[in-house]
């Protein structure tokens, strides 16, 4: 009797191994994530110094085309030449 469950559970464990499919599944997606942190505050801009600040910090901003983009977009805000 043992034999038979020797014999019954090689055959068994040699059957599910031998129907493994070896084919490796195309959907190997990587996903990559911007290190982009939004900051919301204060961007005060004047003449050639640019400043955004929040509760707690104060960054200094790199005078680029993107600075100079929200420079234009932040006019619309702003009621007297001197606001923030």
């Amino acid at each position: 009797m043992k034999q038979f469950i020797v014999i019954l559970l090689f055959v068994t464990v040699f059957y599910s191994c031998k129907n493994d499919s070896k084919t490796e599944t195309a959907n190997n997606t990587t996903e990559t994530t911007d290190n982009i942190r939004q900051v919301t505050g204060n961007f005060i801009y004047y003449a050639d110094a640019a400043v955004l600040q929040t509760k707690s910090e104060l960054f200094g901003v790199i005078e680029n085309e993107k600075m100079k983009e929200l420079v234009e977009k932040s006019k619309a805000y702003k009621n007297e030449p001197t606001d923030e």
